[in-house]
């Protein structure tokens, strides 16, 4: 798994490319991975890894959905390993430069009986900030 400074990057990329939309899913399901390719860091989720699988419903006009025969918009799909989705999470809430000092940020990580770890995340907003 790479360094959190790298899949912060590529959180940041996915979401200023478009390949993320900038908003909360409208549904999520957790489960393990089936192979399918993380849509923040581009590697596979494994069947050993556990994975989030956003569903995006179609929006008018947002080009985040593509149309079916019938010609109905279908919801777009993104499967993401767990700190993959904490890394969006973040950067969709606002970047260290909206802090009055950079916060200590540390992803979730999975312990060896395979359930994420808890960490306290110290986070610094800038005064009058109602994030």
């Amino acid at each position: 798994m790479q360094d959190e400074q790298a899949i912060l990057r590529k959180a940041r990329e996915a979401i200023t490319s478009g390949r993320l939309p900038n908003r909360h899913p409208d549904r999520m399901l957790g489960g393990t991975g089936f192979g399918a390719s993380c849509a923040v860091c581009a590697e596979p989720v494994t069947p050993d890894q556990a994975e989030f699988e956003l569903e995006f419903a179609p929006a008018s006009g947002d080009g985040t959905s593509t149309g079916n025969s019938d010609g109905h918009a279908q919801p777009q799909t993104h499967h993401v390993h767990i700190r993959c989705f904490a890394a969006w999470e973040f950067e969709r809430h606002g970047s260290p430069a909206d802090a009055v000092q950079e916060p200590t940020m540390s992803l979730p990580t999975l312990n060896e009986d395979g359930k994420l770890s808890h960490h306290d995340v110290p986070t610094t907003f800038r005064r009058g900030s109602s994030s």
